[in-house]
């Protein structure tokens, strides 16, 4: 490349005309080799998962993960992963391990969590209270996909730590019943979001609350939504109106 300095370079494009160089070529496939997992095609999306269109909406890629999540555990009934760590989305046709790698690229592990209902509910009104009531698209909002349970939150100003107005989960004949304030529920959630003293989550949800117990995974998130997609292809997750949020704005016109 020939330049002047640091101010300018002149690019050349590297297209079909540009010979290949072989000792490049010799030197790379001992690494592409190592990549056929990655390569390899291990189901197919009926169409295309996006993220949420905002930081505290259900999108259906978050749904399919989440769900994923769920299934390392057999004793788990609900799970959570922070929207952070959703970097890509999935498109329609053949999904390779490089797909999913995309969108999960930091390799946490799947972990779980035990903890009584208000706990738990004390955790998800830590992240509800992230969310503006003048603004849907605030970041960091609810930040959360979940699995196992529906969740009705209602935002206004003033309102913060008593913004879930409804916190249902699933039971064993896989219906809906109010969350019990003093059962143990069993939640895997991303390593991400651990409490204090392990890979904490930014804002901390669970490090003001009463862990029972806390185990490391030795599961990651890519493998789980993996092993997920071959179980269950061809996949075509939906909205399943986990999260419902209400916004009521200071002036009343959103």
């Amino acid at each position: 490349m020939k330049g002047g300095g640091v101010l300018f370079a002149l690019p050349y494009l590297l297209d079909g005309s540009v010979e290949p160089d072989q000792n490049t070529l010799d030197m790379m496939k001992f690494w592409q080799d190592q990549l056929g997992e990655y390569k390899s095609v291990v189901g197919v999306a009926l169409d295309t998962l996006l993220d949420g269109q905002t930081d505290s909406s259900e999108s259906k890629l978050g749904n399919a993960l989440a769900d994923s999540m769920l299934d390392v555990y057999e004793d788990a009934t609900m799970a959570l992963l922070n929207n952070g760590g959703i970097r890509n989305a999935i498109p329609e046709g053949n999904i390779t391990g490089e797909d999913i790698y995309y969108v999960l690229p930091f390799e946490n592990t799947v972990d779980k969590i035990s903890l009584r209902g208000r706990e738990l509910k004390k955790a998800l009104e830590l992240a509800a209270n992230s969310m503006d009531p003048n603004d849907w698209y605030h970041y960091p909002g609810f930040g959360l996909q979940v699995a196992g349970m529906r969740l009705e939150i209602d935002i206004e100003t003033g309102n913060e730590g008593n913004r879930i107005t409804k916190f249902e989960v699933k039971n064993q004949e896989g219906g809906l019943e109010l969350i019990d304030p003093d059962m143990i529920y069993k939640v895997a959630i991303g390593s991400f979001l651990a409490p204090a003293g392990r890979q904490s989550y930014l804002r901390g949800i669970f490090d003001a609350v009463e862990i029972l117990e806390h185990v490391t995974g030795d599961v990651t998130d890519y493998t789980a939504m993996k092993e997920w997609i071959i179980r269950n292809s061809p996949i075509d997750p939906q909205f399943e109106h986990r999260i419902n949020t209400y916004f009521h704005p200071d002036n009343d016109e959103l």
